[in-house]
């Protein structure tokens, strides 16, 4: 048995096993945990009999540290494995970390689409358990992929994990600012997005969809790659396909084909198993979350290239906002306020009349402003020389 059909094998076994832990669990009328309780099914039983291959536990022991207790055991079945690792979160951490190396220890396609199988199944089996059955994503809402970038929504409408408003409230001001910024350096198809959006700059529902057709119109429309790629894939050739999509991808998407210039379609074998490969050629993490089965299905089919070219179009997008070099701080995009200057010289000149000295506290209470404003102003300008 090759590792392709064993790959096959444990997907059917995981499945199994999970559905009849829900099952179980109904029956029963109890809760599943990721730890033993009293009163709970454990999740980890579930997938007690699961043995895994020899080289797959090598490769985790090369990235991760067993618990002490489980230092002398040579555990093959998979249940056993996280155990080992010290539960399923801690797994799940591990194997990602494994898959995001991209190569060390992964000797061939087949090997990482195996990696990726276990780590699904280990995330369906998480889901079940009530502090991450809120993870399980429903694919029915507005957006196809992230409103800031390429990435799939995570527990969102509109965004990713990375971007998240309220999880990444960091990064996703810096990509949404980026995004309005860059439309004073590039041409945009969709600019009328931003003039929505300062219309009502307020409206979260709107303004993921605003947000979303801003971004895409940094980048020519992907229905460049109909009249190159349309016809092999009407025929079902993918090799033909693939290549047709990488070749216009060269002068369509320059950004984009940088990232997955090497990833050679004659090397996989299959549709699926490449537009995977470029996924992970673009963010090495992001196809971990292609876990859910109705998010699979974009790559199930051949006439479901539009999937992929989609993604490379809001990757060419993102890149070019990022490309810019934007400074940020109160200096950058407004004139000198000269009034306001002109009010701290002067009023910089009453205190050195009537004390010899400035007092940069009254002068900020005076003006509205902070103290440490007041000071790089004067610093700026040099309005006490």
């Amino acid at each position: 048995m090759d590792l392709d059909q064993k790959r096959n094998a444990l997907k059917l076994k995981l499945e199994t096993a999970i559905n009849d832990l829900k099952n179980q669990a109904e029956s029963q009328g109890c809760r599943i945990a990721q730890r033993r309780r009293s009163g709970y099914l454990y999740a980890v039983d579930a997938v007690r009999n699961i043995v895994l291959e020899p080289w797959f536990t090598k490769l985790l022991s090369q990235h991760g540290s067993v618990l002490k207790k489980y230092s002398s055991s040579n555990a093959i079945h998979l249940a056993e494995i996280v155990e080992s690792y010290g539960g399923l979160n801690k797994t799940i951490k591990l194997i990602e970390a494994v898959l995001a190396l991209r190569g060390f220890g992964l000797d061939s396609q087949q090997h990482t689409d195996y990696v990726d199988q276990v780590l699904w199944g280990l995330k369906d089996l998480r889901s079940l358990t009530p502090q991450h059955q809120e993870e399980t994503m429903r694919w029915n809402s507005v957006l196809p992929y992230c409103a800031l970038c390429f990435r799939l929504r995570s527990r969102s409408h509109y965004y990713c994990e990375k971007h998240h408003p309220i999880k990444s409230t960091r990064l996703y001001k810096q990509q949404k600012y980026a995004a309005i910024t860059a439309l004073k350096h590039l041409p945009n198809e969709n600019c009328e997005a931003y003039e929505k959006y300062l219309v009502k700059p307020n409206k979260q529902k709107k303004l993921g969809r605003q947000l979303y057709d801003l971004v895409s119109g940094y980048a020519p429309h992907p229905r460049v790659f109909l009249r190159h790629c349309k016809d092999s894939s009407m025929s079902g050739d993918w090799i033909t396909l693939s290549k047709n999509i990488v070749q216009t991808c060269k002068v369509t998407y320059p950004a984009s084909y940088k990232k997955i210039k090497q990833i050679k379609p004659d090397d996989f074998r299959s549709w699926f198993s490449w537009c995977i490969a470029i996924v992970r050629c673009l963010d090495s993490t992001e196809p971990n979350v292609w876990n859910e089965k109705e998010c699979l299905t974009l790559f199930s089919e051949l006439n479901t290239w539009t999937s992929l070219v989609g993604i490379l179009h809001r990757f060419e997008c993102v890149e070019r906002i990022n490309s810019i070099e934007t400074k940020r701080g109160p200096d950058v995009g407004y004139g000198a306020n000269l009034e306001q200057h002109q009010l701290i010289k002067d009023l910089l000149k009453q205190q050195l009349a009537t004390s010899s000295k400035t007092n940069l506290s009254e002068i900020a209470r005076t003006l509205g402003l902070s103290r440490q404003r007041i000071h790089q102003i004067i610093k700026k300008h040099q309005l006490l020389s």
